[in-house]
């Protein structure tokens, strides 16, 4: 059994899928609204002490210490900065663009880094990507190269 498959307007397919290539390597539009994501990911984390794994609890030393020099702040909260520089409302945010179809998000708060992987101090991890999350930024792109493609195609 033989298969023959005839492409016509095959000169537009190659020129469409040629635009999208171009169109998929400048993903900095779509990075944008995953820095948004990243920062409300951030902001319920802080919120909720801890989202989905809760922030280790505090010594009871170290607690009594904090509640002095910074009442009423929460875990992982002290002067604010790190919160802040997570959520894009402070210095250390980091928000850069690696080339074309990179980006790079966090902070650049030198006790983050600690806290994440537990280096000389209980781990509480800052940033806590979820699979759900990863499925929801791939879907994100996923729906902006679809977009490219049809206009590429129809327009």
């Amino acid at each position: 059994m033989d298969i023959t498959i005839n492409l016509l307007g095959k000169e537009n397919l190659v020129r469409g899928f040629k635009g999208l290539v171009r169109y998929a390597g400048k993903l900095k539009p779509i990075f944008a609204e995953i820095h948004k994501d990243f920062m409300k990911m951030e902001q319920e984390n802080f919120d909720a002490q801890g989202k989905p794994e809760k922030f280790k609890a505090l010594s009871r030393i170290y607690r009594a210490k904090k509640n002095k020099k910074y009442p009423g702040q929460g875990i992982m909260q002290a002067s604010g900065d790190l919160k802040r520089s997570l959520t894009g409302r402070g210095p250390g945010h980091i928000f850069e663009m690696m080339g074309p179809t990179k980006a790079k998000m966090g902070t650049n708060i030198v006790y983050a880094h600690r806290h994440q992987v537990g280096y000389k101090m209980p781990q509480r991890k800052i940033i806590q990507l979820t699979e759900a999350r990863k499925k929801s930024w791939a879907n994100f792109i996923h729906r902006f190269l679809i977009k490219g493609f049809k206009e590429k195609i129809h327009g």
